[in-house]
């Protein structure tokens, strides 16, 4: 086993993890995103403005963290942690990219991982495959009921003609 190359890759595995921390701790965004409108049931994206590798960390979901459920709130992300139920709330417009990442069911190309920083749980999204420049970002919210994400309905026009 070559332990130079080990040591190597866990330094660059060691300063990658302090630059998350930086965001994490600095309640920042790394550039590299922009948010635009889709539409009125969308609402905002995040887009990408380079090309992003899989793997490769792309921001927070930042909001408040409890352990208090807050009922239906489409900014509130559920997770376990200390085999407890929590929510991050980013009902709060801080202007962060990951409150409004979109859902998709088919092909999303992010996932989230749970970070601990500082003794607490951080939800940040990553790279689940190699996202193209201009690309919205996307998350699998899970696999609830379509009546939850009417963005998800599929409506076929019917026309009928009357003589």
């Amino acid at each position: 086993m070559d332990y130079k190359l080990l040591k190597t890759d866990l330094r660059r595995s060691n300063r990658r993890i302090l630059k998350i921390e930086d965001y994490i701790n600095s309640k920042s965004d790394r550039e590299g995103f922009l948010v635009r409108k889709i539409d009125d049931i969308k609402g905002r994206g995040v887009f990408t403005t380079k090309p992003i590798e899989k793997g490769e960390f792309l921001f927070e979901y930042r909001g408040n963290l409890t352990t208090v459920d807050p009922g239906f709130n489409e900014y509130a992300f559920e997770f376990l942690w200390n085999s407890r139920k929590c929510w991050i709330d980013a009902s709060n417009d801080d202007k962060s990219l990951g409150r409004l990442v979109n859902d998709d069911e088919n092909d999303s190309n992010s996932i989230v991982k749970r970070i601990m920083v500082g003794g607490l749980p951080h939800l940040c999204f990553y790279a689940k495959r190699t996202i193209s420049e201009g690309e919205e970002v996307t998350f699998t919210y899970f696999k609830g009921e379509y009546d939850q994400f009417p963005w998800r309905l599929k409506v076929s026009t019917i026309y009928f003609r009357i003589c």
